[in-house]
């Protein structure tokens, strides 16, 4: 949603059409209010103490950060710009 009032702005400033980015961020924000709203209802489903869906949420967000810091140091070892300490020179 802020993506999408962001780039609405900017079009409004230079007065030029933004090619339907500002749709696909609407989208993209209701997308993610969906998925929100769909935990929230799992979350309220399954409100006994022993329901493992706090854990298992907080097990893949680290999960997920893990791999993309991951794949963000590979990326730059690819590409030239940082030191891998694993390289013997």
């Amino acid at each position: 949603m802020v993506a999408a009032i962001i780039r609405h702005f900017k079009s409004l400033r230079t007065m030029e059409r933004d090619g339907g980015m500002l749709q696909m961020f609407l989208e993209e924000a209701n997308n993610e209010r969906m998925h929100l709203l769909t935990f929230v209802r799992m979350k309220v489903s399954t409100s006994t103490p022993d329901c493992p869906l706090p854990a298992s949420v907080s097990n893949i967000r680290s999960h997920r950060i893990h791999r993309h810091f991951f794949v963000y140091l590979l990326s730059q070892v690819n590409l030239g710009l940082g030191q891998c300490s694993l390289q013997h020179t």
